[in-house]
């Protein structure tokens, strides 16, 4: 069965074409692109059946090429909870709250991208998490992916008491009075602690961290990514 045709027009399209840098129309042949050049020309070669797309006067580029991405782990980090925009300590109690309510069956309860300036003198507490998830662990990257901040619950998932040291390049803070650990885990302490463990999912899973991570890419214009 043959591949409809579709003809792109209307817009000012770039091609990285020293030589030709502008274009006025594309030809794309079910998965590949067949021509770039004049408008009528594009039109002869696309047939009268093909589909034509208005640009509608918008720039169209080639696709972006990515050199260095965590496809997975940006899967997994866009179906966490959005920490970003939160702007206080209750703002982060609210969205991590709504994402356990949202998924009452996960057996954790994950995050993302909280900054260490709206929590007071920039330290995460597991006392502030125990307060809004205490039956879960409850794991949440930092915006730098350098550290993750936790809840009692998981703190004791990880098996993490008084008394465990710090890993090589790593640190579990603690209180500094009564040696508890207060729930944050910096550098290797996430790295090696942490992380493994999250990365222990089914394959179907995985392979929608995957999936989410590649329409992502797609949407954002981006066609080819290279895994690090």
């Amino acid at each position: 069965m043959a591949t409809q045709r579709r003809v792109l027009t209307g817009g000012r399209i770039f091609t990285a074409d020293s030589e030709n840098p502008w274009a006025d129309a594309v030809v794309v042949d079910g998965e590949k692109i067949a021509f770039v050049g004049g408008a009528d020309e594009a039109l002869a070669i696309a047939g009268v059946d093909a589909e034509h797309i208005d640009a509608g006067g918008g720039l169209v580029m080639p696709g972006f090429v990515d050199g260095h991405v965590h496809v997975t782990l940006t899967g997994a980090s866009m179906l966490k909870a959005y920490l970003r925009d939160a702007e206080s300590v209750e703002d982060i109690q609210q969205l991590v709250r709504a994402w356990a309510d949202k998924n009452p069956d996960a057996p954790r309860v994950l995050g993302t991208d909280w900054i260490h300036s709206v929590l007071p003198d920039n330290k995460p507490t597991k006392e502030i998490l125990d307060a809004v998830v205490s039956d879960r662990p409850v794991y949440l990257d930092a915006f730098d992916f350098h550290s993750c901040w936790v809840n009692s619950a998981a703190l004791r998932e990880l098996g993490i008491d008084d008394d465990t040291p710090d890993p090589a390049g790593g640190t579990i803070a603690r209180d500094p009075e009564t040696g508890e650990a207060t729930g944050h885990l910096l550098e290797s302490a996430h790295f090696e602690l942490v992380t493994p463990m999250l990365a222990r999912v089914p394959d179907d899973v995985r392979d929608g961290y995957v999936s989410t991570a590649l329409e992502a890419f797609a949407r954002a214009g981006i066609t080819t990514v290279v895994e690090m």
